[in-house]
């Protein structure tokens, strides 16, 4: 039994009241986002059938939580706290699209999506057809699918059936990130009931969950390849585990570009980052042999890895630049902040600028606050979330820094991954949502600070204030500069 699991099993043993006040806690939580929901979807629909089909859904998930080692009293904890924020998220999405003709639901790629997903036996149905007219094929069939089941069941297929399905996959994904904190963790009752707050509050995550994006699948496909790394770098050895990651990385090649052409290079990438935290983690002497056999053999399977997709990669990361670069100049002045400040600088800049602007953004963080779409809503409410979310990440590598024991394969895989995606989404796309997809690495690693120990929760405290006071600041420049520019 780990260290930490000690503490959780020592801390857990209190008394029966600090229990009831934990499990009031995730009752009102849950409560409050079961009654948004309700509201915000009756008033959206007009009907209780968006109720009906989730309680369905519930119905049907709850034997394999109960019954299966799929499931787990933290793992049906975060599932049904994050699917009852869902059902909240859809229905505001829904009043916005029902009610306030929202333009990122019924004129960009949502609508798109949904128009595709609720043409089956109609205008293409097969991957091979839907390939060739929308890079997300795979995850447009999965939709197809789940609004064909309901509509034998008498459902019409609004846009609720398919936003359903994306909650599910965050639900889903919330649970496999509770397999992956225990193998950091172990069973400790205060850091899992942080990750389930972190989850279900996400902002990013509600866009996911009330947007008909492909985002979600991508998620999901993300967390379970970091789960299967975790479980192979938890204890690095020869065998079956190493066998499982080989064939994941195999399939998540073949898979995600199903779900979005772009991110056909993370498996890859996650390759990169499990041989490099292998070679760089502290590990026991007695396998260091075969943490250099594995690094070689990594070696070896990159190079005709790299001859085959390098060039693909290359492509894949100038062109997205090129695109995000034409979508901010027909969406904001020449002269923006924005524009001016990141896009328009040399690569290095923007690497260093766009990954800070990545956890701060939307500027000036009310934008998002109107009633004209939900997307900008979702992104302004992420920002905030982020501001919270900082001072854990900065205790989190200040023990990383100073104490050589926590640097082990999997915690370094973990930064590695957080990292290089951040890099690679402020040089290409500069799109949150885009980030979003990869969020369970740093709401892992988020979780390291004990805020049990003082000296935690007063840096915590710290951080928090500074890191808003900067914000302040940062927002009255803004506005000084916004007033120099009128």
């Amino acid at each position: 039994m780990t260290h930490e699991a000690l503490i959780s099993l020592q801390v857990s043993g209190g008394t029966g009241v600090k229990t009831e006040l934990r499990s009031a806690s995730v009752s009102i939580w849950s409560l409050l986002f079961w009654s948004i929901g309700l509201f915000a979807n009756l008033l959206a629909y007009q009907s209780p059938m968006p109720l009906i089909a989730a309680l369905l859904i519930l119905a049907v998930c709850s034997p394999w939580l109960h019954f299966t080692p799929i499931g787990g009293v933290w793992e049906r904890r975060v599932f049904y706290r994050v699917f009852a924020a869902g059902f909240a998220a859809l229905g505001i999405a829904g009043i916005y699209a029902e009610w306030m003709g929202d333009p990122s639901q019924l004129t960009s790629d949502a609508s798109g999506f949904y128009d595709l997903a609720v043409a089956s036996g109609g205008l293409s149905s097969s991957l091979g057809e839907l390939r060739a007219i929308s890079e997300g094929a795979l995850v447009i069939i999965m939709w197809q699918r789940f609004y064909d089941f309901f509509a034998v069941l008498g459902f019409e297929k609004l846009r609720y059936i398919g936003l359903l399905l994306n909650v599910i996959a965050v639900a889903s994904s919330g649970l496999v990130a509770v397999k992956i904190a225990r193998l950091f963790y172990g069973l400790d009752r205060h850091r899992l009931q942080r990750l389930v707050l972190l989850f279900s509050t996400c902002g990013l995550f509600w866009l996911f969950m009330g947007i008909h994006l492909r985002d979600c699948m991508v998620l999901l496909g993300v967390t379970l390849l970091l789960y299967v790394w975790s479980t192979f770098l938890v204890r690095p050895e020869i065998g079956a585990k190493l066998w499982v990651v080989i064939s994941f990385t195999i399939l998540g090649v073949l898979f995600f570009g199903l779900f979005r052409t772009a991110f056909a290079f993370v498996p890859i990438a996650l390759l990169f980052a499990g041989v490099a935290a292998l070679m760089w983690g502290r590990l026991q002497s007695g396998k260091r042999w075969v943490s250099y056999l594995l690094v070689g053999s990594g070696f070896a399977a990159l190079i005709p890895v790299w001859s085959l997709y390098g060039e693909a990669i290359q492509l894949t990361l100038i062109r997205g630049f090129d695109l995000y670069s034409e979508y901010s100049a027909e969406i904001h002045n020449a002269s923006s902040l924005g524009m001016t400040l990141i896009v328009s600088q040399p690569l290095p800049i923007r690497l260093v600028l766009g990954s800070v602007y990545l956890f701060v953004f939307p500027i000036p963080v009310w934008s998002g606050f109107q009633l004209e779409s939900a997307y900008p809503l979702f992104k302004s409410l992420n920002a905030i979330y982020f501001y919270f979310l900082l001072p854990f990440l900065v205790i989190s590598f200040r023990v990383l820094w100073r104490d050589a024991f926590s640097r082990t394969p999997l915690r370094l895989f973990f930064w590695f991954c957080l990292f290089g995606f951040t890099l690679s989404i402020a040089g290409t796309s500069l799109e949150t949502r885009h980030f979003g997809a990869f969020f369970v690495a740093p709401m892992v690693l988020a979780l390291e600070p004990d805020m049990r120990i003082r000296w935690v929760r007063l840096a915590y405290r710290r951080l928090l204030g500074l890191l808003l006071a900067s914000m302040a600041g940062v927002h009255v420049l803004w506005a000084a500069l916004k007033l120099l520019q009128a």
